[in-house]
């Protein structure tokens, strides 16, 4: 009879907690556990998220405290935060830079975008820095939830963008961390929402592959830039680990570069490919085990120039004459103060 009664006990917790709606609270007060997506948050990155927006400005946690650059981080649906344990308190936690990367990933620069114009809505605000400006209902979400320190400067106008996420065109605007959409369909306040950019990251640059290693790798590449079809050399850094390992490489588009099976020993290892793909930052993971033990957010650079090669001096000069011609033809004039 008593264990029939024990066991009834269990079943009540067990149901108990498992129809809690939103998320279990782990044993440690400074944690905080979200069956949603399997992911805990903690420490300072569970601090700055609860001050700041919590789960309308991040979203949830889809992966582990992974080890990228040499720093901790952890990806949520709207963003990546960075811990960086030498700043002051107030500046320890750092959001990613995923707006420019989300652009950098499609091919565009924010450099080269339309710009802005100063003075040509009272309503708007203009910002020098980027020459954009920040109207209407995505102005009010950027002043509200943070503004510059959260979503960093606008990098683009308004203009239509077809969704990875649905595949519907909505209203975007990029700023340096984010991307604002707009969903008119929505009832005010929700009618601003952050792009998915941190999940975007993390489904191609991690894969399934979320959760953390016991050991920490350092991957780096080249220092210099490299040209399509150079041949390179990634050196790899996993402590005392022993054993296999696989490495990813990507282009800037996100796509597979390269895999290698790497057999570690203890010391540094180096792994020979041949440079390709989209230009720009290529990043690259290394896996243990099926976890990720290290990240590096540009394993090296791929750039590319115009070259021509006849063996004349007059015709092989030319890309580098018209590019020093270009670059010193430039006229400057204001325009209404601008």
């Amino acid at each position: 009879m008593r264990r029939c009664l024990r066991l009834a006990a269990v079943l009540l917790m067990l149901i108990a907690a498992g129809s809690r709606p939103f998320s279990a609270q782990s044993a440690d007060p400074a944690s905080r556990y979200f069956a949603q997506t399997g992911h805990t948050v903690q420490g300072d990155f569970l601090a700055f998220w609860e001050q700041h927006g919590g789960l309308s400005i991040f979203g949830y946690p889809v992966s582990a405290e992974l080890w990228e650059d040499g720093r901790i981080v952890q990806y949520f649906e709207r963003n990546r935060l960075a811990l960086h344990p030498e700043n002051p308190a107030e500046s320890r936690v750092q959001l990613g830079m995923l707006g420019i990367e989300r652009l950098q990933a499609s091919g565009r620069s924010w450099r080269t975008l339309q710009q802005g114009r100063p003075g040509a809505d009272p309503d708007c605000r203009f910002f020098s820095q980027t020459s954009h400006a920040l109207c209407g209902e995505f102005r009010q979400f950027w002043e509200r939830n943070g503004g510059a320190v959260i979503f960093g400067d606008p990098i683009s106008e308004p203009a239509p963008e077809v969704s990875e996420t649905d595949g519907r065109t909505y209203t975007v605007q990029y700023f340096e961390n984010v991307r604002f959409e707009l969903h008119p369909e929505n009832t005010a306040p929700h009618t601003v929402l952050l792009g998915l950019l941190g999940s975007w990251r993390a489904s191609w640059l991690l894969g399934p592959s979320r959760t953390a290693s016991a050991f920490q790798a350092q991957i780096t590449g080249p220092a210099q830039a490299l040209a399509p079809l150079d041949q390179g050399i990634l050196q790899i850094n996993a402590g005392d680990y022993r054993g296999p390992a696989e490495l990813r490489l990507f282009d800037s588009a996100g796509r597979l570069e390269h895999t290698a099976s790497v057999e570690l020993a203890g010391a540094l290892v180096e792994v020979p490919w041949q440079a390709g793909g989209a230009l720009g930052a290529h990043p690259a993971v290394l896996l243990i085990d099926g976890a990720v033990a290290g990240i590096a957010g540009s394993a090296y650079q791929l750039d590319a120039e115009t070259q021509i090669a006849t063996g004349l001096p007059r015709y092989d000069s030319l890309p580098g004459r018209i590019r020093e011609f270009l670059s010193n033809d430039v006229s400057e004039y204001e325009y209404q103060g601008y």
